[in-house]
């Protein structure tokens, strides 16, 4: 249903990141999911499950050990690689789907977490800033040919 202005909570909800018995993540306290469209509530019930935030965190673990990777091959001139490029692509990708799915199952809440508001505008810059990558590396990799 449409909220008003005056039965928004006073505080925005936001992430409750952490492990729960019931493996779930809390990320709208004090709202409603069953008012949400069903696309949202099956959204948010991916993005809550604890499994989610663990493949996350692998992932960005990974992510920082292949910039070492990538940093080690570019200092020996070695960065033009197919593999370094695929890498990027897919790292960019995933997180960019990470980041969609929460802004969708989240919703404006996600840029209004009295919390982690930071975390989120951070997580969307960093998208961003590696789809802008991409686009420029495509434009002059054309440019190139």
């Amino acid at each position: 249903g449409v909220e008003e202005a005056a039965d928004l909570p006073e505080t925005p909800a936001g992430f409750s990141v952490g492990f729960s018995p019931s493996h779930r993540v809390s990320y709208l306290s004090g709202s409603n999911e069953a008012d949400l469209p069903w696309i949202r509530q099956k959204v948010l019930e991916i993005i809550q499950d604890s499994r989610f935030e663990t493949f996350f965190m692998g992932a960005i673990i990974a992510n920082v050990v292949f910039i070492g990777v990538e940093a080690d091959l570019a200092a020996q001139g070695e960065d033009d690689s197919p593999i370094v490029t695929i890498c990027n692509v897919l790292f960019t990708v995933l997180f960019t789907v990470e980041l969609g799915l929460k802004i969708l199952g989240i919703g404006p809440h996600f840029f209004m977490s009295a919390s982690n508001w930071h975390w989120n505008y951070l997580d969307t810059l960093t998208v961003g800033a590696a789809l802008v990558e991409l686009l420029i590396q495509d434009i002059l990799r054309i440019e190139g040919d």
